[in-house]
C-alpha cells in the first residue's frame, strides 16, 4: 500500500522563506523554533517527529508540554493532524491510547506524552527515549531541560533501515555496542521571553552564552506570525490590535520585551568597542569623568560590581564584574585588579556605593558587631580594602529617574554620532576588544517587570512590584547608582587654592605619576603620596 503524508510546508509569501524547513532540516542536536503565535512551529516539530518515527523502526519520541490540558488540546491535535491514522492502526500492530499518554506505529516507533506540571525528576530520569520535543519550553525550568536532554539517545532498540547502512557504510555505531544509532534531537518550541532566560542565553544568535559555548550544538529558527499565509487574517488583525509591546513580542516574536517591562532601552544606549564606538573614547570618558563604583554584594547569589563614568551630559556603564560563590576577599582583589590602568596606577573614583543592606547589623542582638560592608573594608583579610558608602534604595523614585536618564530628549546629543534626541545613560558592552564590559548588566536591566496580579479581557494587569523571580543583581547597582544623583564632571571640576595642602599634594602626586619626585628630591625620603 503506498501512503502519503498529508503536509504541505509553509512558505512566507513576502520573501520567500520557509522557517519550517529550515527547522525540520537541522541536524544540531539542540534546535530550537521560536516566534509569534500561528507561526507553525508545532506543526514543524511533529513533522520531524513523524519523518523520524516513520524512517527509524522502533524510535521513541516523548513530546512534552507543561500543562496537561494544553498538551492534549493544543499539542497532541496537532500531531494527530500530520499522523494518518493507517500508521497506528490496531490491525497492524499499531495502538493510539490518549488515556495513557501513548501512541504505538505499525512500525515498532513509540510516543510518550508528557506533561510537566506535577513531573519531579525521577519520572523523567525513568524515560528512555531517542529524541525529545518541548512545546512552550519558556514555561518550564531549566533544571528540567537538562534532565529531559540526558535522557535524548537513551534507547538504542531503534534500528536503522538496512538500505541507509548500505547507502553509508559509514554509518556511525555506538563504539560500546557496536549497534547502529539513529539520530537524537533535543527540540524546543517557544514565544520569546526575557533576554535573561535560559532559552534566549543557550540558543539566541546575540547571545553571548551562545556565542562562546552554545553554538557548536545549538540551533534557533525565528518566524514571525505574519509569515504563516494560512493564519486568518481576522485573527492576525485581532492580534495587531493588542498593545505594542505584545505585538512586539507575539506576533514578530521578538526577544528581550517581557510583559509589564519597567524600562524601555533604545538601542541607541548600547555601545560596543570596535562596532560604534572606538576604544579611545571609552579610555577617555574614563581619564575624563568622574567615576564611581556600585557594589551588589551576594552570598549563595552572584555579587555585582559596576563601574559608571559621569562624563560631560552623559552617564556610562563601562565595566562589569559579575561572580557567584566567592569569598570577600577574592571579590576585593579582583575588583582591585580591574580598577587599575594598563600600567598597574590605580583610578581615582568619587564614591563607592554599595546595597544599604550591606551596612545593618543584623545579628546585633546576638552579640554581632560586624557588618558585611566591615568586611570589605576590614584590613586583615586577603585583598586590598574596599571602603563602600550606603546608597539609596527607594525603588520607586529609581525607576523613574532610569527611565528619565534612558529616554531620548531634545536637550541630549548622542556621545557617538551627535544626533538628538538621545539618551542621557550608556552602556559600554561586553565585546573582544571590551572584555570587562556590561553583558548581564544589560540583560537585567531590560528584563525587569512588574508583578502580573492577574488579567483582564484577556490583557494582564501588573503591580508596581517588582518581580522577585528576574534576576537583579547587577541591575541594582543601577539603580543604585541613580538614586545617589552623581555628577557629571564639568559640574563638580574644581580649582584647589594655591599653596593649600590639596594644591601641594596634587602637584606631589602629578610629579609622582610622571616620575620627577626622585629627580627633585633626590634621595630625601618622601612620603607615598599616592595612598592618600
Amino acid at each position: 500500500m503506498s501512503l502519503q503524508i498529508p503536509v504541505k510546508l509553509l512558505t512566507d509569501p513576502h520573501s520567500g522563506r520557509s522557517a519550517q524547513s529550515e527547522f525540520i532540516n537541522i541536524t544540531k542536536r539542540h534546535s530550537c523554533f521560536s516566534g509569534g503565535y500561528g507561526n507553525g512551529k508545532s506543526y514543524a516539530a511533529s513533522l520531524k517527529a513523524l519523518l523520524l518515527l516513520t524512517t527509524f523502526p522502533r524510535y521513541r519520541v516523548a513530546i512534552c508540554r507543561r500543562s496537561a490540558t494544553d498538551l492534549r488540546r493544543s499539542t497532541m491535535s496537532t500531531f494527530f493532524k500530520v499522523c494518518p491514522s493507517e500508521l497506528y492502526d490496531q490491525k497492524n500492530g499499531g495502538n493510539r491510547a490518549d488515556s495513557l499518554n501513548y501512541c504505538k506505529l505499525i512500525n515498532g516507533a513509540e510516543i510518550f506524552w508528557l506533561h510537566l506540571e506535577d513531573a519531579d525528576e525521577n519520572i523523567v530520569r525513568g524515560l528512555e527515549v531517542n529524541s525529545v520535543i518541548i512545546d512552550q519550553a519558556e514555561e518550564i525550568s531549566e533544571n528540567m531541560y537538562n534532565h529531559l536532554s540526558a535522557r535524548v539517545g537513551r534507547w538504542d532498540e531503534a534500528k536503522v533501515p538496512d538500505w541507509m547502512i548500505f547507502s553509508n557504510p559509514d554509518w556511525p555505531t555506538n563504539p560500546a555496542t557496536g549497534k547502529y544509532e539513529v539520530p537524537a534531537y533535543m527540540m524546543v518550541l517557544c514565544n520569546p521571553d526575557s533576554e535573561l532566560h535560559w532559552i534566549y542565553r543557550r540558543y539566541h544568535p546575540e547571545s553571548l552564552e551562545w556565542r562562546e559555548n552554545f553554538q557548536p550544538d545549538y540551533e534557533m529558527v525565528q518566524a514571525s506570525s505574519t509569515e504563516n499565509p494560512t493564519l486568518s487574517a481576522d485573527v492576525l488583525k485581532d492580534m495587531m490590535s493588542n498593545d505594542p509591546v505584545w505585538v512586539q513580542r507575539f506576533v514578530y516574536g521578538k526577544w528581550g520585551i517581557p510583559g509589564g517591562a519597567i524600562h524601555e532601552l533604545d538601542s541607541s544606549s548600547v555601545l560596543e568597542v570596535g562596532k560604534n564606538c572606538e576604544l579611545s573614547f571609552v579610555r577617555n570618558l574614563i581619564l575624563s569623568g568622574n567615576l564611581y563604583r556600585v557594589l551588589d554584594h551576594g552570598d549563595s547569589s552572584p555579587t555585582s560590581c559596576i563601574w559608571f563614568s559621569a562624563y560631560k551630559q552623559w552617564f556610562f556603564a563601562f565595566r562589569e564584574y559579575y561572580r557567584p560563590g566567592a569569598l570577600i576577599s577574592d571579590h576585593r582583589k579582583e575588583i582591585d585588579r580591574l580598577s587599575r590602568f594598563e600600567n598597574g596606577e590605580k583610578e581615582s573614583y568619587r564614591n563607592n556605593w554599595a546595597d544599604p543592606q550591606i551596612f545593618k547589623l543584623t545579628s546585633q542582638k546576638f552579640g554581632g558587631f560586624w557588618s558585611t560592608a566591615d568586611e570589605y573594608k576590614d584590613q586583615r583579610i586577603d585583598g586590598p580594602p574596599l571602603v563602600l558608602n550606603p546608597a539609596d534604595n527607594n525603588e520607586l523614585s529609581t525607576r523613574n529617574r532610569l527611565n528619565e536618564y534612558f529616554r531620548l530628549s531634545d536637550g541630549i546629543t548622542h556621545p557617538i554620532t551627535g544626533t538628538s534626541p538621545a539618551p542621557r545613560f550608556y552602556f559600554i558592552k561586553r565585546s573582544e576588544i571590551w572584555p570587562n564590559g556590561c553583558y548581564q548588566t544589560i540583560l537585567e536591566t531590560k528584563s525587569q517587570k512588574r508583578k502580573q496580579e492577574g488579567t483582564v479581557n484577556g490583557k494582564p494587569i501588573f503591580s508596581d512590584d517588582r518581580d522577585e523571580s528576574v534576576s537583579d543583581h547587577a541591575y541594582d547597582c543601577v539603580r543604585y547608582f541613580a538614586a545617589m544623583h552623581p555628577f557629571w564632571t564639568s559640574a563638580t571640576r574644581s580649582v584647589t587654592p594655591q599653596g593649600s595642602f590639596f594644591n601641594v599634594r596634587n602637584n606631589y602626586k602629578m610629579l609622582k605619576k610622571e616620575g620627577k619626585l626622585e629627580e627633585i628630591f633626590g634621595n630625601v625620603p618622601v612620603r607615598a603620596l599616592g595612598s592618600y
